[in-house]
């Protein structure tokens, strides 16, 4: 038996003390490492792109949903950037605080989407466009945010997802001990466990004609995606001779761009039936969007139906609501992500046990770190009751009795899990966009920033903001290319030589032509538009997709050549 004496007890948590006091330091010097890095890797091109950036998408979110619009875009730029970058730090405390930051991103997220889906319920059709410039202002400042990033690379934003989902786990974990002890609370918590998931369950084999054909071409996109993603992975060619592999890397090469292709094609599909179905599901039946409901009606199954030839139409119908092919393609999709993630952590495992151990212990550390403030804050503002009062309406009652009666601690967790999980949306959405559309390798940020500013210009202009319109879409070409001039200078020129005369010549040029093409354009509005009598609503949006699919196509064709 050894005794301890209160002088060795003493020294024992001091060493402690000092220990958790090191591990801050060495955050925090991380930290202020990583953002001179960042601060002093930046040349004149990108920090003219990034003010250039964050100053459009401050003048058009004001004039878009005023400054609160603004504000909500440029503070979900930065949380989502904060977020790609934290987590996908190699220090395992970095990307344990960026899943504490990844609550703010989802917090912001549901902040977004509530202004969008106001706007849209108080302005209609118009309101559809005002929120697709708002995401698009997200975007543009999201890639203002990340310069000087070269790529924004979908295996970044799994990562990403990996991490905030491990976040999730942590959360969960912590309120499921906290329920425990407590048998009332823990039979409670069962019952509305159980419900909770026959409810997710029915909700994803779910046929309902108002999201049935938008929803199959999602889950198709995500099977061929994964699928694709696994041939990658595994040598098939070592199982063949030497003199025939040639052939079979190119077979799987070609299967492989068709793949993609397909890919993109059934997000595309996807994309533009979701918002035709949630515009006829939102949009009030009046005489002037008459002509909308008469065409996005038809993109329900029960319509569908009528309209399609028969026997197309009842194949089409049957195949889209089949809810065991929707389940066979969940099972795809869910077990190519598990062999995934298998094979992710055998590679880890390489690396060392301890490695990984830590690297799989900081999100659940700091989930459950930042659930706490977070909590906190969530029981101070009543954030459950505003849960509970925008619960969907298949919403299980066993649920929220116990969301009801949970003490303010677990429902803290709640709030936290629920914030985490949009930001596991957020990421997602940004990840179909990086897969739908190719950013370029060597300057990812600068694109993303540019196709933002093209968006907000695109809804400028269906909204009738013709002078805010024209303004971005200059701002957005000066943007792309000085940003590219600059990630080209990056590339070729290494090591930080004196470029500043050459950048501000460039810079100088390419502000000078797009300020004449903006002022061009807006002279060339006003003279030649009054004289022109406008055209059908009908005939307008015909118009304006079949450009836009024209460009398409083109574009892909270019791609391929």
């Amino acid at each position: 038996m050894s005794l301890e004496y209160p002088s060795q007890q003493s020294k024992e948590s001091a060493s402690t003390v000092e220990q958790l006091r090191a591990g801050l330091v060495s955050v925090v010097s991380s930290i202020v490492t990583k953002l001179q890095a960042r601060f002093y890797s930046l040349r004149f091109g990108d920090w003219f792109s990034i003010v250039l950036t964050l100053g459009v998408v401050v003048v058009a979110g004001t004039a878009f949903a005023g400054s609160s619009g603004a504000l909500l875009a440029v503070g979900g730029g930065l949380s989502l950037a904060l977020t790609l970058v934290m987590t996908n730090s190699s220090n395992p405390l970095v990307s344990s605080l960026g899943v504490a930051v990844g609550m703010l991103t989802g917090g912001l997220a549901a902040a977004i989407v509530a202004f969008v889906l106001y706007i849209l319920l108080q302005t209609g059709f118009s309101g559809l466009f005002a929120g697709v410039g708002l995401f698009s202002l997200v975007l543009a400042s999201t890639g203002a945010f990340l310069g000087p990033v070269r790529s924004l690379s979908r295996l970044a934003i799994a990562r990403s997802i990996l991490m905030v989902t491990v976040g999730i786990v942590g959360v969960f974990g912590l309120g499921v001990a906290l329920v425990l002890p407590r048998a009332e609370l823990r039979q409670q918590a069962t019952a509305a466990g159980v419900a909770t998931g026959q409810t997710v369950v029915s909700s994803a084999l779910s046929v309902d004609p108002s999201h049935a054909l938008a929803t199959f071409f999602l889950l198709v996109a995500a099977a061929l995606f994964f699928v694709g993603r696994i041939v990658v992975r595994i040598p098939l060619e070592r199982l063949l001779p030497a003199d025939r592999r040639s052939t079979a890397v190119a077979a799987i090469q070609w299967i492989q761009r068709w793949r993609m292709t397909l890919v993109r094609a059934s997000l595309v599909v996807a994309m533009v039936t979701g918002i035709g179905l949630m515009l006829n599901a939102t949009v009030p039946p009046e005489e002037d969007t008459a002509w909308l409901l008469e065409y996005t009606q038809l993109l329900r199954t029960d319509q569908l139906l009528v309209v399609a030839p028969e026997p197309l139409g009842e194949l089409l119908v049957g195949v889209v609501g089949s809810q065991p092919i929707r389940a066979g393609l969940y099972a795809v999709a869910g077990g190519s992500i598990g062999v995934l993630l298998a094979g992710r952590l055998l590679g880890a495992l390489r690396r060392g046990l301890a490695w990984t151990i830590a690297k799989l212990a900081a999100p659940l550390v700091g989930g459950i770190v930042a659930s706490i403030p977070f909590g906190i804050l969530a029981s101070a503002v009543g954030a459950i009751d505003v849960l509970i009062q925008a619960a969907p309406a298949n919403t299980p009652p066993e649920l929220l009795e116990f969301l009801q009666t949970v003490p303010s601690f677990v429902a803290g967790a709640v709030v936290a899990v629920v914030l985490l999980g949009l930001c596991v949306w957020t990421l997602t959405a940004l990840g179909l966009f990086a897969t739908l559309i190719v950013l370029p390798a060597n300057a990812g940020s600068t694109a993303l920033a540019s196709i933002g500013l093209f968006g907000v210009a695109l809804a400028a202009v269906v909204v009738d903001i013709p002078l805010v319109g024209v303004g971005v879409t200059a701002a957005a070409l000066c943007v792309w290319d000085v940003g590219e001039f600059g990630a080209t200078l990056r590339t070729e020129l290494p090591g930080r030589p004196p470029t500043l005369r050459a950048e501000t010549v460039h810079t100088a040029g390419s502000l000078l032509y797009c300020s004449a093409g903006a002022l061009g354009a807006w002279l060339l509005y006003r003279m030649a538009v009054p004289q022109i009598q406008p055209p059908a609503a009908e005939i307008a949006a015909l118009g304006l997709f079949g450009s836009l699919g024209v460009a398409a196509l083109l574009a892909l064709l270019l791609t391929r050549s």
